[in-house]
Protein backbone atom coordinates (compact mmCIF):
# COMPACT_ATOMS: atom_id res chain seq x y z
CA UNK A 1 0.00 0.00 0.00
CA UNK A 2 1.40 2.88 -1.10
CA UNK A 3 0.12 7.02 -0.05
CA UNK A 4 1.58 10.32 -1.56
CA UNK A 5 0.46 13.40 -0.75
CA UNK A 6 1.36 17.06 -0.64
CA UNK A 7 -0.90 18.99 1.93
CA UNK A 8 1.37 22.09 1.92
CA UNK A 9 3.38 23.63 -1.01
CA UNK A 10 6.48 23.04 1.09
CA UNK A 11 6.00 19.41 2.00
CA UNK A 12 5.59 16.21 -0.16
CA UNK A 13 5.58 12.93 1.36
CA UNK A 14 5.44 9.37 0.17
CA UNK A 15 4.41 6.49 2.33
CA UNK A 16 5.07 2.56 1.98
CA UNK A 17 3.67 -0.07 3.64
CA UNK A 18 4.40 -3.73 2.83
CA UNK A 19 3.87 -6.95 4.97
CA UNK A 20 4.46 -10.66 4.53
CA UNK A 21 4.18 -14.10 5.37
CA UNK A 22 7.23 -16.69 6.06
CA UNK A 23 5.71 -19.95 6.55
CA UNK A 24 8.13 -23.21 7.95
CA UNK A 25 5.89 -26.53 7.58
CA UNK A 26 7.20 -28.66 10.19
CA UNK A 27 6.40 -32.87 9.80
CA UNK A 28 4.21 -34.68 12.46
CA UNK A 29 7.20 -35.91 14.20
CA UNK A 30 7.62 -35.16 17.29
CA UNK A 31 9.74 -31.88 17.74
CA UNK A 32 9.68 -30.77 14.56
CA UNK A 33 9.01 -27.06 14.31
CA UNK A 34 6.33 -25.21 11.91
CA UNK A 35 5.38 -21.91 12.54
CA UNK A 36 4.05 -19.00 10.52
CA UNK A 37 5.86 -15.37 10.39
CA UNK A 38 3.67 -11.92 9.51
CA UNK A 39 6.44 -9.76 8.77
CA UNK A 40 5.65 -5.74 8.27
CA UNK A 41 7.81 -3.37 6.88
CA UNK A 42 7.37 0.36 5.53
CA UNK A 43 9.01 3.23 4.28
CA UNK A 44 8.51 7.21 4.45
CA UNK A 45 9.87 10.00 2.27
CA UNK A 46 9.73 13.55 3.12
CA UNK A 47 10.53 16.03 0.93
CA UNK A 48 10.66 19.71 2.14
CA UNK A 49 11.36 22.70 0.10
CA UNK A 50 13.12 25.18 2.18
CA UNK A 51 12.86 28.16 -0.62
CA UNK A 52 13.32 27.42 -4.28
CA UNK A 53 16.12 25.34 -5.46
CA UNK A 54 16.63 24.41 -1.65
CA UNK A 55 15.16 20.90 -0.90
CA UNK A 56 15.66 18.91 2.34
CA UNK A 57 14.71 14.94 2.15
CA UNK A 58 14.58 12.78 5.03
CA UNK A 59 13.60 9.23 4.76
CA UNK A 60 12.84 6.38 7.23
CA UNK A 61 12.32 2.49 6.95
CA UNK A 62 11.38 -0.14 9.51
CA UNK A 63 11.05 -4.02 9.16
CA UNK A 64 9.29 -5.70 12.09
CA UNK A 65 10.46 -8.88 14.10
CA UNK A 66 9.31 -12.23 13.33
CA UNK A 67 9.67 -15.28 14.86
CA UNK A 68 10.23 -18.56 12.34
CA UNK A 69 10.52 -21.66 13.84
CA UNK A 70 13.22 -21.23 16.69
CA UNK A 71 14.67 -18.12 15.31
CA UNK A 72 13.72 -14.89 15.72
CA UNK A 73 14.55 -12.18 13.13
CA UNK A 74 14.62 -9.01 14.92
CA UNK A 75 13.41 -5.36 13.75
CA UNK A 76 15.51 -3.52 11.77
CA UNK A 77 15.14 0.38 11.04
CA UNK A 78 17.21 3.24 10.08
CA UNK A 79 16.90 7.21 8.71
CA UNK A 80 18.62 9.26 6.48
CA UNK A 81 18.90 13.02 5.69
CA UNK A 82 19.71 14.55 2.60
CA UNK A 83 20.18 18.54 1.68
CA UNK A 84 20.25 19.52 -2.07
CA UNK A 85 20.71 22.76 -3.98
CA UNK A 86 19.51 23.49 -7.54
CA UNK A 87 21.20 26.30 -9.47
CA UNK A 88 22.02 27.48 -13.03
CA UNK A 89 18.72 26.52 -14.63
CA UNK A 90 18.61 23.42 -12.56
CA UNK A 91 21.80 22.09 -14.26
CA UNK A 92 24.23 22.41 -11.17
CA UNK A 93 22.53 20.29 -8.13
CA UNK A 94 24.89 19.68 -4.98
CA UNK A 95 23.93 17.50 -2.27
CA UNK A 96 24.89 16.16 1.07
CA UNK A 97 23.32 13.20 2.48
CA UNK A 98 24.22 11.25 5.42
CA UNK A 99 22.97 7.58 5.82
CA UNK A 100 21.59 6.53 9.23
CA UNK A 101 21.28 9.43 11.00
CA UNK A 102 21.01 7.92 14.62
CA UNK A 103 23.10 4.49 13.77
CA UNK A 104 20.17 2.13 14.52
CA UNK A 105 21.10 0.00 11.23
CA UNK A 106 21.28 -3.66 12.01
CA UNK A 107 20.99 -7.06 11.24
CA UNK A 108 20.10 -9.45 14.35
CA UNK A 109 18.41 -13.17 14.81
CA UNK A 110 18.59 -15.52 17.96
CA UNK A 111 18.20 -19.01 17.90
CA UNK A 112 16.38 -20.63 20.80
CA UNK A 113 15.92 -24.72 20.87
CA UNK A 114 15.67 -27.09 23.67
CA UNK A 115 19.35 -27.95 23.57
CA UNK A 116 21.03 -24.35 22.40
CA UNK A 117 20.91 -21.04 22.25
CA UNK A 118 22.70 -19.07 19.47
CA UNK A 119 22.39 -14.70 19.21
CA UNK A 120 23.65 -13.18 15.83
CA UNK A 121 24.04 -9.25 15.46
CA UNK A 122 26.04 -7.62 12.31
CA UNK A 123 26.37 -3.98 12.82
CA UNK A 124 28.29 -2.25 10.17
CA UNK A 125 29.55 1.02 9.57
CA UNK A 126 26.51 2.60 8.35
CA UNK A 127 26.78 6.14 9.38
CA UNK A 128 28.43 7.79 5.80
CA UNK A 129 28.18 11.31 4.65
CA UNK A 130 27.62 11.42 0.85
CA UNK A 131 28.86 14.46 -1.13
CA UNK A 132 27.38 14.80 -4.63
CA UNK A 133 28.02 17.22 -7.47
CA UNK A 134 25.60 16.68 -10.70
CA UNK A 135 26.30 18.82 -13.69
CA UNK A 136 24.17 18.53 -16.60
CA UNK A 137 25.80 19.26 -20.43
CA UNK A 138 23.34 20.39 -22.73
CA UNK A 139 19.58 19.81 -23.20
CA UNK A 140 17.09 17.28 -23.46
CA UNK A 141 15.60 17.92 -26.76
CA UNK A 142 12.44 17.06 -26.88
CA UNK A 143 11.70 15.05 -29.95
CA UNK A 144 7.69 14.04 -31.23
CA UNK A 145 7.62 10.02 -29.95
CA UNK A 146 6.52 7.62 -32.69
CA UNK A 147 3.56 5.65 -33.07
CA UNK A 148 3.98 2.43 -32.25
CA UNK A 149 2.52 0.99 -35.72
CA UNK A 150 5.65 2.67 -37.06
CA UNK A 151 7.72 2.06 -34.65
CA UNK A 152 10.47 -0.52 -35.96
CA UNK A 153 10.24 -3.16 -34.04
CA UNK A 154 6.67 -4.00 -35.75
CA UNK A 155 8.37 -4.47 -38.62
CA UNK A 156 9.74 -7.80 -40.44
CA UNK A 157 12.92 -8.00 -38.35
CA UNK A 158 14.64 -10.08 -41.19
CA UNK A 159 12.20 -12.16 -41.78
CA UNK A 160 12.32 -14.27 -38.41
CA UNK A 161 8.55 -13.18 -37.59
CA UNK A 162 8.87 -11.21 -35.05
Amino acid sequence: MSISTKPFNWLNFTLNLNGSSLTNDGSEIAGDVSSNAVIVGGNLNAIFSIYDGLDAVFSSRYRSKGQIGYSRRLPNYGSDLAISYRMMSNNLIFSLRLSDLFDTQRMAFQTEAPDFYSSFEMKSVSRIAFLNIVYNFGQKLNLPRQKQNDSPRNDDMGGYGM
